[in-house]
């Protein structure tokens, strides 16, 4: 490719999150006053609103004009709208004020890290030009001193000379699945245009819920949630397990909930950590040890059943016969061994260890009076829900979580009703699929689908690259052989697992790309 296309059409991917961050966060200033006047003047003529974006000028101005210009007038002819490139400044960062804040209607606040951006734009230690490794070079890659070696600066030509070429020849050598772009983004468009990459699947953040959602409630789990936050207001009884969104999410799930609690909902947090949540709102605070959760709920789940009475309406066989599959043995799938029902394995009825709360509370810490409360409110209060949060999703065997806790839910009768729900953070949509609450733009480019459908599992991915080999079905493997690893945005080594595998992987293949805007650990 010609270096000065190259430019072109690199040069919009590398300011990308610039742009994003001054068109959509913050205010910003014109370079001159005269452009500022003549893009008033273009806007008045035409009776047309102008959108403008705007990028740092820490490159070579007249390059960055000429990029932008071009991307501008793409975006133009796909959006109808009139888009213009202006030189930027960042003076100040503000969060919503498109509406009156209420608590109806709140306005959505920014965290710190949010507001930081500006620092993070104008930090000193910021990269402003492209790196490589001393003893790096095609011909001798030197993957061992990745992590030791020095850095020396290079000009933006060689930069993009390298990794075109870099591309080209592994492509040309190994194919295009010698190529593992990880958190890809715009780059990943790219790579899919030019034959396609190896992508991962797996999340570090949703954990056992990214899977989970879907066949157990039919819901796709970017939609985080059963209920909306809203919602929140028609429970009887709210319980947060894991979740501490005083500290973790923004919004108006915390307002929410502080609502309830003014209407006299009981609070309940569960939780290893006595959180800033716990400490603010919680009615009831119930310690657990980390990574036992599912000893919990399955107590829960026996106290419902033994209690259950015509005084005690704790279990809603009604909707279990009529909604579920598998929870006893009237209800098991043709062909399963009707044993191995949950009714029966939570009484002990054929393994002979009842999950009583005697029981659980050995495993996970929870005294048995707690375990007590907590049951007796779930089955005599309704409607209630349960937020969970991500973390006890985030272990080994953690699906157990989510079926247990959604089993909970139905045997409680607490799915799919006003005010009853067990939600994940509530993040995106509202009811059941319903309307964003957050919807941003609409991405303007057209789809461009990745040819290669290779994947690897975020969780065995530096021993496949190690190996030369990655699970593709249970108790199946392939070979796999990547010969380049590109680094779009996100530290993605020091957010999987082992990191020092991760280094190790790193210092096998023959080039490692990263975009970033400081040194981080993909980086180093």
């Amino acid at each position: 490719m010609h270096k000065k296309t190259m430019k072109k059409r690199f040069l919009p991917i590398i300011a990308g999150a610039i742009l994003a961050l001054c068109v959509g966060c913050g205010q910003s200033k014109p370079a001159t006053d005269s452009a500022k006047e003549a893009s008033s003047t273009t806007a008045q003529a035409n009776n047309q609103t102008v959108f403008k974006i705007g990028a740092i000028p820490d490159y070579d101005q007249s390059l960055m004009e000429e990029s932008l210009n071009d991307f501008a007038t793409y975006l133009s002819g796909k959006t109808g709208l009139k888009v213009e490139y202006v030189p930027t400044v960042v003076e100040k960062l503000k969060t919503d004020d498109s509406h009156e804040d209420s608590l109806d209607y709140p306005q959505e606040r920014a965290c710190a890290r949010g507001r930081a951006q500006r620092q993070r734009i104008y930090g000193v230690d910021r990269l402003k030009y492209p790196m490589k490794r001393v003893r790096w070079s095609p011909e001798a890659p030197n993957g061992e001193y990745r992590g030791k070696d020095e850095w020396e600066r290079i000009s933006w030509d060689e930069a993009l000379d390298y990794i075109a070429n870099g591309i080209k020849d592994t492509v040309a050598k190994y194919g295009n699945e010698a190529i593992y772009v990880l958190d890809g983004g715009d780059m990943a468009r790219t790579f899919s245009a030019y034959g396609g990459y190896v992508a991962k699947y797996g999340s570090r953040s949703r954990g056992a819920w990214k899977k989970s959602m879907k066949p157990i409630f039919g819901i796709d789990q970017k939609q985080h949630c059963m209920n909306d936050r809203m919602d929140l207001l028609n429970a009887k009884a709210i319980v947060l397990w894991g979740n501490n969104p005083a500290t973790t999410q923004i919004g108006g799930q915390i307002n929410n909930i502080v609502r309830a609690k003014e209407a006299g909902i009981p609070i309940v947090v569960v939780d290893p950590m006595y959180t800033q949540t716990a400490e603010m709102i919680a009615d009831r605070y119930i310690p657990i040890r980390p990574c036992t959760d599912t000893p919990l709920i399955l107590a829960i789940c026996y106290v419902l059943l033994t209690e259950d009475n015509k005084e005690n309406h704790y279990v809603e066989w009604d909707f279990i016969h009529r909604c579920t599959v598998g929870f006893d043995a009237e209800t098991m799938p043709a062909g399963a061994d009707p044993k191995n029902n949950f009714k029966d394995y939570v009484l002990g009825t054929y393994d002979k260890v009842p999950k009583t709360p005697a029981w659980a509370s050995k495993i996970c810490g929870t005294s048995e009076e707690d375990i007590y409360y907590l049951a007796r409110l779930l089955g005599s209060t309704k409607p209630a829900t349960i937020f969970f949060g991500w973390g006890s999703s985030r272990v080994e065997k953690a699906t157990h979580v989510c079926l247990a806790i959604a089993s909970l839910m139905a045997i409680t009768g607490n799915t799919g009703i006003a005010g009853g729900a067990v939600s994940v953070s509530n993040q995106e949509l509202s009811t059941n699929g319903g309307p964003y609450l957050v919807k941003p733009g609409s991405y303007v480019f057209d789809e461009i689908k990745n040819p290669v459908k290779t994947k690897l599992c975020t969780n065995e991915h530096w021993r496949a690259i190690l190996e030369g080999q990655y699970t593709s079905g249970p108790g199946q493997k392939k070979p796999i052989d990547i010969h380049l690893i590109y680094h779009s945005h996100c530290a993605c080594l020091s957010q999987t697992t082992d990191i020092n595998m991760g280094i190790k992987a790193h210092r096998k293949v023959d080039l490692v790309v990263t975009h970033q805007h400081y040194l981080d650990t993909n980086a180093r």
